[in-house]
């Protein structure tokens, strides 16, 4: 039956309200080009090994999404499978109408009815998920299997900890990023240590002094091309303090990388990933003091999937500059 224009109204509002509580919980992704469109116009135009980097950035990302939003995709493929194994019995039914044929076994019956209804069933499912009725109960079904499973603690807590370990993949992925970057510029261009060694921050993060003498010898006392592998044994990059201290130095001209890298927003991901990390995500005093939100210390961190999503626009913006840095510096050289 026909819904009226008002009864439409109404149900659009109920599906909008349903999106916006499930939602609250649950990353529903999508297909990665909304999220990916700045990084990828940026990063198309980068030279290799540049280039290498940024397409495992970007993996790296693409794996944190599945990861998050496996709630979702559990809830989507129960919704899909549901309608279609409705529709098999169905035609498992109808097929039974299948007269013997002559020569025909039994077996070779059933085989041919059970080939008949899966086929039909097969065909008949294509058309429904891409017809609007269908995608519309998809969609329901799916959002309605979510927010029953919100109201189950265990399940909510869980969700909630798939985003924890979301942002903390999203820090791993921006610090290999960094790290690889930083080895490869530096091996490219060992004068680059001069910038380090004369920046009055950067250079209390390494010590040119202290290369192991195994180290020297691993690699026959020519350190030339191998610069970025023995510093970054000294400093990981794994902390935002010493991303903008070694960046700012090699690229101290750079506006657009410093002002990335000064990012609010990547500040309060660094703590983040750190709260997580090293406090299971206890929010504490010192959390609170330097981030602040709705949450009170001794409390779990609870991060929304849409501010995973910000995390993440905040760390492809990082990511982006330091690869445009990078590259155009191997292209001077």
């Amino acid at each position: 039956m026909r819904l009226t224009e008002a009864q439409e109204v109404e149900a659009r509002q109920a599906l909008k309200a349903l999106v916006k509580r499930v939602t609250a919980s649950f990353l529903v992704p999508s297909d990665g080009s909304d999220l990916f469109t700045s990084f990828d116009k940026n990063t198309k135009v980068l030279r290799s090994p540049v280039q290498e980097i940024a397409e495992a950035f970007r993996a790296n990302i693409i794996g944190l999404l599945t990861t998050a939003s496996f709630p979702y995709k559990l809830a989507h493929s129960a919704a899909v499978d549901r309608h279609y194994q409705r529709i098999v019995s169905a035609e498992r039914i109808r097929s039974l109408k299948l007269e013997q044929m002559p020569g025909e076994g039994k077996a070779d019956l059933d085989e041919r009815r059970e080939a008949v209804a899966q086929q039909v069933a097969n065909d008949k499912m294509d058309e429904f998920v891409r017809s609007p009725e269908g995608t519309n109960s998809i969609i329901h079904v799916s959002l309605s299997f979510l927010e029953r499973s919100k109201n189950d603690k265990a399940l909510s807590d869980s969700a909630n900890e798939l985003i924890l370990q979301g942002v903390v993949l999203c820090w791993g992925a921006l610090e290999v990023l960094m790290r690889d970057t930083f080895i490869t510029l530096l091996n490219f261009d060992p004068h680059l240590v001069e910038n380090l060694i004369n920046d009055p921050v950067a250079k209390r993060r390494f010590d040119l002094g202290k290369i192991p003498i195994e180290t020297l010898s691993q690699h026959n006392f020519n350190l030339s091309g191998k610069m970025g592998d023995i510093l970054s044994q000294q400093q990981d990059l794994s902390d935002l303090q010493s991303i903008k201290a070694v960046y700012g130095a090699i690229f101290p001209k750079d506006e657009h990388l410093r002002d990335s890298l000064s990012n609010e927003g990547l500040r309060v991901l660094s703590q983040r990933r750190n709260l997580i990390v090293h406090r299971r995500g206890l929010i504490d005093d010192l959390y609170f003091k330097s981030v602040g939100g709705n949450q009170k210390a001794g409390e779990r961190l609870r991060i929304l999937p849409d501010e995973l999503e910000k995390d993440i626009q905040c760390a492809e913006v990082a990511a982006s500059a330091v690869l445009m840095a990078v590259n155009s510096h191997l292209e001077q050289e």
